[in-house]
């Protein structure tokens, strides 16, 4: 069966957002055109899965998959370039949707025979910052009041770094694979009820994940450390680290992917650290669970520091966060870095929306606000200028 380039027909459909065609040119309704594209769509994943089962030599199914993945890459490319000129913003996205839906179709399906070793050209890697980008937006505010925000944060901020990174160098495949399944797993937890009912299932979701990077055992650890040392018996921190162990037990880790490739699985991390404390809290040589990191580097853990009323600031933490970046690069306050500003001052205030807040999360919202924020905040700081010039 001869089938030929087999993306033909879409980029011809999709093209018609984004090349510029003779004005006697027929252009398809918005629904006609929307419909064309499913349905070659359609065809398109029949004849492709064909064509691959069809070869019998494996450098041959890799050749023909690396093909299409990149024509794929660039096609949406030039999709989104055209974002600016385009109508009909509806068709647009829906088109969008199909679109990626196809990129996705292959990563997922036949991910095993793409070069994961494969440097990412520019073009590809600043596609999937602008994707992941949109998709957080609503996933923060879904996170916003769950039991698991302050975790949301903690892995949101990683991904943020990777997205507003201007230049990754020697980015491999295999690293924008698994962050691309990673957003897909965390966006399942938004269409299932577990998330409302079970404040570990974005645990589950990392440990299936082999999120196995230090910062998230260190917060895995303090998060148990402080269950266990609100028991005021010895026998009960012990029973609840076995617990806790029991529960980690439970859980699969896709250890065929990770994070970071080459270092050990995050179960067999956690499993290490949780029968290292329990250890420890049996043969009573300890009476206080100590967080990976306090624990290895042989810590003890600080007396609770005495509690100070926090000040209560009248704007929200997007005013302040964009206060704080604006006074650093100003010069008005020194520290190592703004991220060490976020960390000595966030924690000592409050704004009437929120009595605890997160140093990263306000950090990561001082380069994510909008135009509102900016300008509510430059009438703030009028406001402050005219008290001053009356004192």
């Amino acid at each position: 069966m001869g089938q030929g380039y087999l993306l033909s027909e879409i980029e011809r459909l999709a093209g018609i957002y984004y090349k510029d065609f003779p004005q006697e040119h027929e252009v398809p309704p918005p629904e006609i055109l929307i419909t064309g594209i499913r349905e070659q769509s359609d065809i398109f994943k029949a004849r492709f899965a064909d064509a691959v089962f069809r070869l019998r030599k494996e450098k041959q199914v890799s050749l023909l998959i690396e093909k299409y993945h990149h024509a794929l890459v660039l096609l949406l490319d030039d999709f989104l370039e055209s974002r600016a000129k385009v109508t009909d913003v509806e068709g647009y996205t829906a088109t969008y949707v199909i679109l990626n839906g196809l990129l996705l179709f292959i990563e997922n399906r036949f991910s095993a025979y793409l070069n994961q070793d494969t440097e990412l050209a520019p073009r590809y890697i600043s596609l999937s910052q602008k994707d992941w980008y949109e998709r957080l937006q609503p996933l923060k505010e879904y996170f916003e009041h769950s039991p698991a925000r302050v975790l949301f944060e903690f892995v949101s901020e990683s991904l943020l770094r990777f997205i507003n990174a201007k230049r990754h160098r020697h980015l491999p495949l295999r690293a924008l694979l698994y962050r691309k399944e990673l957003l897909s797993e965390i966006e399942l937890l938004r269409t299932s009820e577990k998330i409302t009912h079970h404040r570990n299932a974005l645990h589950e979701v990392l440990v299936y994940m082999n999120y196995n990077s230090n910062g998230y055992l260190e917060f895995y650890s303090r998060e148990v450390a402080t269950g266990a040392n609100e028991m005021s018996r010895l026998e009960d921190r012990a029973a609840f680290l076995e617990r806790r162990y029991r529960k980690l037990e439970r859980l699969y880790c896709n250890t065929s992917i990770g994070l970071h490739p080459d270092k050990e699985n995050i179960k067999s991390m956690m499993r290490g650290w949780l029968q290292g404390q329990l250890e420890q809290i049996l043969n009573k040589k300890t009476d206080i669970v100590m967080p990976y990191g306090k624990a290895h580097k042989g810590i003890t853990l600080p007396s609770p520091p005495r509690a100070f009323p926090k000040i209560l600031c009248t704007f929200s933490g997007n005013h302040l966060g964009i206060l704080l970046r604006g006074a650093d690069q100003a010069g008005l306050i020194r520290a190592p870095s703004l991220s060490a500003v976020f960390k000595a001052i966030i924690p000592f205030v409050s704004t009437p929306n929120a009595q605890d807040l997160s140093p990263d999360s306000v950090r990561s919202k001082s380069y994510l606000f909008d135009e509102k924020d900016r300008e509510d905040t430059i009438i703030m700081l009028e406001r402050l200028i005219e008290k001053i010039r009356h004192l």
